[in-house]
């Protein structure tokens, strides 16, 4: 009998493989236990040097990828006696195991120790959540969680949401930087960072995931924040109004890529239907050229309009409203 691994990758469990020489002998390797840090490893074997019959023995895997020389738990864990399969309390502090020594009840008896500090396994926590659609609220199943060493980048544990409730339970170490990785079809990745201090044994730390719909565009909501009314022909905007805008405008530049800019030109309702259209389109082009070539943002992000006289606030009737029709505005559109 040896001792095998598989692995969880990409949804599927890969081909076992065998543990080497390092851990399996021409005799009995059986009742592998692997710790919640996933690198100390409890197994029984008869081939290994021990006390008689079949001991439990113990060794942790090394940061090479190898697994260090197996140490006999020895007396009163082990006797000359069968000591076989044990097991660990989820805080990793006490051993149960099966032993037929004298004074049991029976054959086979089940007996309980304090495990040697030595023979510990690495501090660990353990974390439960659920994944779920951040706007539906609904439980997604087979979201793969990919955890990464912060310090080295190289992969740490790979877990996937339940298929049945969409929960997921994992054992993290202590005292350790994480990157998290969570991707699933249909939906924008998730990542975070995380470390854990504290650890969580009788009731696991919980960490709930939303996943956001990659097709997903939020609520959109639009503020008029600048007007500037012409005289009559004119269609350049002072620089002194210019620098308004852009002290108006220093909240929204950076932050988020929703964001987006009407300039709307407007003109009064006297003269040629052509000529209002070009001086309200001009009006809307010179503040257009300040937001692109002063503040650097993106010509895919504004939007430029002419309106001519389509859109008075007041009636033309009088000087005084066709100066408030003839005008500019800019227009933020934002998520809510």
């Amino acid at each position: 009998m040896d001792i095998w691994v598989t692995r969880f990758e990409n949804g599927l469990w890969q081909v076992p493989e065998n543990l080497g020489a390092e851990i399996n002998t021409p005799f009995d390797e059986t009742a592998p236990f692997i710790a919640p840090d996933n690198k100390t490893l409890y197994f029984t074997s008869n081939g290994h040097p021990g006390l008689g019959g079949n001991d439990i023995f113990y060794t942790r895997k090394q940061e090479n990828g190898k697994w260090a020389e197996p140490q006999n738990l020895g007396f009163p864990l082990n006797t000359p006696y069968d000591d076989v399969s044990l097991v660990l309390s989820a805080d990793g502090q006490k051993a149960y195991f099966a032993s037929d020594r004298p004074g049991g009840y029976g054959s086979m008896d089940i007996y309980e120790v304090e495990i040697p500090e030595k023979f510990k396994p690495v501090p660990a926590t353990f974390v439960y959540g659920i994944v779920y659609d951040s706007i539906t609220k609904d439980r997604l199943t087979y979201a793969q969680m990919e955890w990464y060493d912060a310090e080295t980048g190289e992969p740490a544990y790979h877990y996937q949401s339940n298929r049945g409730d969409a929960s997921f339970m994992s054992a993290m170490l202590l005292n350790k930087t994480y990157h998290l990785k969570v991707v699933r079809y249909g939906y924008s990745d998730y990542s975070d960072t995380i470390v854990y201090t504290t650890p969580h044994i009788a009731a696991a730390d919980t960490m709930n995931i939303a996943l956001l719909p990659s097709h997903y565009v939020p609520p959109l909501h639009d503020t008029l924040l600048f007007r500037y009314n012409f005289v009559t022909y004119q269609v350049d905007i002072p620089d002194s109004a210019l620098k308004i805008v852009g002290e108006l405008l220093q909240p929204y530049l950076t932050g988020n890529e929703h964001t987006t800019f009407f300039v709307n030109g407007h003109s009064d309702s006297i003269g040629r239907p052509e000529s209002n259209e070009m001086y309200s389109y001009q009006r809307a082009r010179s503040l257009t050229d300040y937001l692109r070539k002063a503040l650097g943002i993106e010509g895919h992000r504004i939007t430029v309009r002419g309106w001519a006289d389509a859109h008075p606030v007041v009636d033309n009737g009088t000087e005084e409203n066709r100066f408030l029709n003839r005008r500019v505005e800019l227009v933020v559109r934002k998520p809510e």
